[in-house]
């Protein structure tokens, strides 16, 4: 082979292996350039976050997120399941890098530890309204004006074990026995009892009520409007009433502020398009519909 030759395919040879050097630092720096995210959060509290019947995690908060995270291509996002107390305690220890769904609560997100600050900054824009209320059996006479709970003394309420959404106000009440309350182990459980017992009334996120209302198998099927429930057990109709509601809270996806510069540095960045998707989602309508799949319990 002439020199001229040997030289020539020399360089076509060092040409061929850069190009394939380079392709390769590429595509390894595309797959390096996808941040691995985790997101905590709970599987108990239907329509909002829980296994289907498949044990898929899904929900409303669930749902919206996967879309959003359609529009993230450089965030590999997932979720770990875990109890909300170990989610909460995780983002305080800045272990976690975001939870969902918090409420924006401030009370509720201050370190243990002095100075006492917040462990969550910033929150995502909201995702969703919660509305806790009053359900009561139809025959329990109430003035229209009446105030929860100083108006709801002697009158007995069913709730699952440990759930605080009722309030202080009412937990004193308990605790001097002005009121009578069943505590269950589950929602599922204490809407049962409340349907099944002499019960007056219980407190509830309004539409995990509606949602476990649907799927109970005691319930042949119910009907409602602004106001009034009609409930059909076996061979037994039941009418209830939605009697006031107490608080609206709204759902956020919220992140760690413990260490997070140095822990997780893409925060901002993140935080920054998960609310440019989040506002996309509801502006086009899908996250209406996100909603409406959700909430058509029967």
């Amino acid at each position: 082979m002439d020199k001229p030759l040997a030289f020539n395919l020399f360089i076509y040879i060092k040409k061929q292996t850069l190009i394939l050097i380079s392709s390769i630092l590429l595509l390894s720096f595309s797959v390096q350039a996808v941040q691995k995210v985790e997101i905590y959060t709970y599987d108990s509290l239907p329509p909002f976050s829980f296994r289907d019947e498949n044990n898929n995690l899904t929900g409303i908060y669930i749902e919206a997120v996967k879309k959003i995270a359609e529009g993230m291509p450089n965030y590999d996002i997932s979720f770990k399941v875990v109890p909300w107390s170990r989610a909460k305690a995780l983002a305080e220890q800045g272990q976690a890098f975001a939870i969902l769904p918090p409420y924006y609560h401030a009370h509720d997100w201050l370190t243990k530890s002095k100075p006492h600050r917040s462990y969550l900054w910033p929150y995502s824009q909201p995702i969703f309204a919660q509305t806790d209320v009053v359900i009561c059996k139809d025959n329990v006479k109430l003035a229209d004006n009446a105030s929860f709970p100083q108006d709801f003394t002697d009158l007995s309420f069913a709730s699952m074990r440990g759930d605080g959404r009722a309030g202080s106000a009412f937990a004193s009440l308990v605790k001097t026995k002005k009121i009578h309350l069943n505590q269950l182990d589950t929602i599922e459980s204490a809407i049962l009892f409340f349907l099944h017992r002499n019960v007056d009334c219980i407190v509830s996120s309004q539409y995990p009520f509606y949602w476990y209302l649907g799927k109970l198998q005691e319930v042949k099927s119910y009907e409602l409007n602004d106001r009034y429930i009609t409930v059909y057990l076996d061979g037994k109709m039941i009418s209830l009433r939605k009697v006031m509601v107490i608080a609206t809270n709204y759902g956020h996806l919220a992140y760690t502020d413990i260490n997070s510069k140095q822990t997780f540095p893409f925060k901002k960045d993140f935080s920054i398009q998960f609310d440019i998707g989040l506002y996309q989602l509801k502006k086009s309508g899908k996250m209406n519909d996100i909603i409406n799949e959700m909430l058509n319990f029967n």
